[in-house]
């Protein structure tokens, strides 16, 4: 083709490319803010539990001596998304 078709198709593929950059970025910040969400809530249930549970025996503190938020359970890593590879179906399904 002539350099001014050639120059359009790359144009259009560049703006192509572009497009899909884009939505995958934005489903990449909304997968972001969705994990994020869920480690804020796996950290309250963490606490919660936390605070009326002993680690030590799985029973409840007597409510004088409860703590309040023991810094061990930041050591607890929130559990991973399940939309990683490993734990998708053989058939990935695909989001809206």
């Amino acid at each position: 083709g002539t350099p001014r078709s050639r120059l359009r198709l790359f144009l259009q593929a560049a703006e192509e490319d572009t497009h899909q950059l884009q939505s995958q970025n934005t489903r990449t910040l909304q997968a972001r803010d969705e994990f994020l969400e869920g480690t804020l809530l796996w950290r309250q249930h963490l606490y919660r539990l936390a605070n009326l549970l002993d680690p030590a025996t799985g029973l409840p503190f007597p409510s004088q001596s409860r703590p309040q938020n023991p810094p061990w359970v930041e050591q607890i890593p929130p559990p991973p998304p399940l939309d990683l590879p490993e734990f998708q179906e053989s058939e990935p399904r695909q989001r809206p």
